[in-house]
């Protein structure tokens, strides 16, 4: 953050703080007003409603702080300033399912007008000086299952058509269907298919948000995270009644793990002051407890196939993120601190553990095009087990047998998008 030409220090106070409040994850997107008499910032805030996002105007002189007029949204991914202070344009959501929109916000009134209505997402947002010009990144994301075996993954074959099927999470039942995530119809909800992609039936139905499905309790239950209240939780779906009932209400829960038919479900819990740990909460509701003492930084555990060690993401004393393996009963580290590849691709959810227990695979892109690669160690021996030459994998998980693998796999294509207004 860079105090305004006139190098007040009053005006170096306020950006100090927004600078500040930002490292410490309060504030995530600051701008100048044109006028130089305010910052405005984005702050993120849990909500009961999902309106989790919104800005604030600081003052300059007395670093004062005030909510800025308008709505608050489930997400904003950008904003900039018009030129003549006239209002905000904001790449922001109105529903957390909905793609990003452009949208002004007039100044000081709120009253909102929508620039852009359609699929696409447009993740970012600037105005050019003379501000008859906008500048956004569109996003086009899509996903499909595929399902193949094993042994042969190249010739896994499209079973699904939906536009985001898996795109938040795939895995199997013990009888060899495939628990996954599909934006239908403006929202997340859990769906079940056969592995041909048959008897497709949905699973939730309460217009909320669903994500990270796990496969619990012997293929009784499925645990997934949920944000009915604003902020994630993790519910359990009875898949034989069909009843939800909600497991954790912290201060925010997600990635759920579970693994044949152990009785406690591992995830990723947010305590007081913002930091992530793995806890482990009795898959029959209870009191989670705290697995470890290390900060998590990734989306949740991965458990062995045999349910008694867990790798999790954290960071080691120069702030890298590494590998770390504890034992599921005691909590206590396992070994050393485990270097990951550098070239591990940041689009799939997570990493798997083989069929043969011996490795750990994930989606890597040190072919040019992310693939499927066992060995995901740094200095360990590296297998390739794809050979895609173009899209992109979200999520991918083998079957509880080993003898099948299911992909989401699809497009993530992005284009920079100009609108002019006649002069």
């Amino acid at each position: 953050m860079v105090a305004n030409a006139d190098g007040s220090e009053a005006r170096k106070v306020a950006a100090r703080k927004a600078s500040m409040t930002y490292y410490a994850g309060a504030y995530s997107i600051v701008r100048w007003s044109p006028d130089g008499q305010r910052i405005t910032a984005l702050v993120s805030t849990a909500d009961p409603s999902g309106q989790t996002d919104g800005l604030v105007e600081i003052d300059a002189a007395t670093s004062r702080e005030n909510p800025m007029p308008g709505r608050r949204w489930p997400g904003i991914s950008d904003f900039s300033w018009l030129p003549d202070g006239s209002g905000l344009l904001l790449a922001a959501k109105d529903k957390s399912t909905a793609p990003i929109q452009l949208w002004i916000v007039i100044y000081p009134g709120g009253a909102v007008r929508r620039l852009t209505n359609d699929l696409g997402s447009y993740v970012s947002a600037s105005v050019s000086a003379d501000g008859r010009t906008i500048a956004s990144v569109q996003r086009n994301l899509a996903s499909s299952l595929w399902v193949g075996a094993a042994n042969s993954p190249d010739n896994a074959r499209q079973v699904t058509s939906g536009t985001f099927d898996g795109m938040k999470g795939v895995e199997w039942t013990p009888d060899g269907r495939i628990i996954y995530t599909r934006n239908h119809s403006g929202n997340w909800d859990l769906f079940v298919a056969d592995a041909d992609g048959g008897n497709v039936r949905q699973l939730t139905f309460d217009g909320h948000d669903h994500g990270l499905p796990a496969v619990c309790d012997s293929g009784r239950a499925v645990v997934y995270s949920t944000n009915s209240d604003g902020i994630d939780h993790l519910w359990k779906l009875d898949l034989q009644s069909g009843t939800s009932t909600k497991l954790t209400n912290g201060l925010g829960e997600n990635g759920p793990a579970c693994q044949g038919t152990g009785q406690w479900v591992m995830h990723n819990g947010q305590v007081a002051g913002g930091s992530s740990y793995i806890f482990k909460t009795p898959i029959s509701g209870g009191a989670p407890v705290r697995v470890s003492d290390r900060i998590s930084t990734g989306a949740g555990p991965i458990i062995s196939l045999d349910g008694r060690h867990a790798l999790f993401a954290s960071l080691d004393k120069n702030g890298t993120i590494v590998g770390v393996m504890v034992s599921t009963v005691t909590g206590a580290q396992e070994g050393d601190e485990i270097k990951l590849a550098d070239t591990l691709s940041d689009s799939v959810h997570g990493v798997r553990w083989t069929p043969d227990g011996r490795s750990l695979a994930a989606m890597d892109i040190r072919s040019g095009t992310p693939n499927l690669w066992s060995g995901i160690f740094a200095d360990g021996p590296a297998k390739q087990l794809t050979h895609f030459t173009s899209g992109v994998v979200w999520d991918f998980a083998w079957s509880p047998d080993g003898k099948s693998i299911a992909f989401a796999r699809g497009t993530d294509q992005s284009d920079a998008v100009l609108f002019t207004s006649a002069k």
